[in-house]
């Protein structure tokens, strides 16, 4: 099924299926070219579970035009990762892992579309994991990836039972190299 799809200025749109691309059927990034009478589709990258699995949401897109985005399982955890496509000037993309979630304070299973603020930091949500009382997973994290600093995180607060949409306490997240 696809998800929230991004129009560009060329009139193209982008967007995730969270299944379907062949082996493993672990979801796609495509996009739609307006065409004679219709669209015409490429599949920009396919998820292989190593990479991500079940892309969720949208994604979004930097000033040279990479795609960022989420998979709410994969991994080397298996349970999510922060990517981004670059493209690799032969018209198509390289896909890299920003980070593999470990369900730990880092969090687990991302489920929204990110967004970066004007300084290029990357931000995005978890919906499980993060801080953990009492035995429980922890209720999500807010997380930021920075692009020069490369970590920083918000874990949501489980002892008063906060979810992502109100973070409250900072924690390091790593990026992959």
């Amino acid at each position: 099924m696809p998800q929230r799809c991004t129009c560009r200025a060329s009139g193209n749109l982008y967007g995730v299926t969270q299944q379907g691309g062949g082996t493993g059927s672990d979801g796609t990034v495509f996009e739609l070219k307006p065409s004679a009478g219709g669209w015409t589709e490429t599949i920009l990258h396919r998820f292989n579970q190593t990479d991500g699995s079940l892309p969720q949401d949208g994604i979004i897109f930097d000033a040279v035009g990479s795609i960022y985005g989420t998979t709410y399982q994969g991994g080397l955890y298996n349970v999510g990762v922060v990517y981004k496509l670059t493209p690799n000037g032969n018209g198509g993309y390289t896909e890299s892992a920003l980070h593999n979630f470990t369900g730990g304070n880092d969090g687990a299973n991302p489920f929204a579309t990110p967004m970066f603020d004007p300084a290029g930091n990357l931000y995005g949500t978890a919906s499980s994991g993060g801080n953990a009382d009492n035995g429980n997973a922890g209720y999500g994290t807010v997380f930021v990836l920075a692009p020069s600093v490369k970590k920083g995180m918000w874990p949501a607060d489980s002892r008063r039972n906060v979810h992502p949409s109100r973070p409250r306490f900072l924690q390091q997240l790593n990026v992959e190299d």
